[in-house]
């Protein structure tokens, strides 16, 4: 499988550019793209490909504000399984279901395009996505796949040390 990675600053068109590889058939993967309520950024959702959906991922803290709301309901929906993450309320059952859809498309062989986005300070930590991503670096020496990862720039280097991997490639983006 050779690995790519795909960097760029936050805005610097990532989710989109993982989002082209997504729609030719033989791909799978994740998508994490920002959420809005009206004009005000809540977080960022999980979508999963193919066919998969969309769900609510993960939505900022705040207090006393109109959008607390949201996050009680993200409490609610989760029964308390969620993680807290600095400014974040992160619901673990999103990344459950998605890590158990994509396993399931792993073994797939008709897919040939794997994309996993966003690999950050979550996953270093062992959380969020880190297993799936684990597993498929395992995959690393498979030459008939490709596997595309979004990663902040300050990370790129962590990343592959704590997975254990050295990328074939990069792409960098700055919009």
């Amino acid at each position: 499988m050779e690995i790519v990675i795909v960097s760029g600053s936050p805005d610097s068109g990532k989710t989109a550019y993982l989002r082209s590889l997504l729609n030719e058939e033989g791909s799978a993967g994740c998508l994490a793209p920002k959420a809005f309520y009206e004009d005000h950024f809540l977080g960022y959702d999980m979508e999963l490909f193919p066919h998969g959906g969309r769900s609510v991922l993960v939505r900022e803290r705040r207090t006393g504000s109109s959008l607390e709301k949201v996050i009680h309901k993200v409490k609610e929906e989760s029964g308390g399984d969620y993680i807290f993450f600095g400014p974040f309320l992160f619901y673990n059952g999103v990344f459950r279901k998605s890590r158990q859809f994509l396993q399931q498309k792993l073994e797939d062989d008709s897919f040939r395009t794997w994309v996993l986005d966003e690999i950050g300070p979550l996953e270093m930590a062992g959380e969020g996505l880190a297993p799936l991503l684990s597993s498929m670096v395992k995959e690393h020496g498979r030459a008939d796949r490709e596997l595309y990862l979004s990663v902040r720039p300050d990370l790129v280097e962590p990343v592959q040390e704590r997975f254990g991997f050295s990328a074939d490639r990069t792409v960098k983006l700055n919009y």
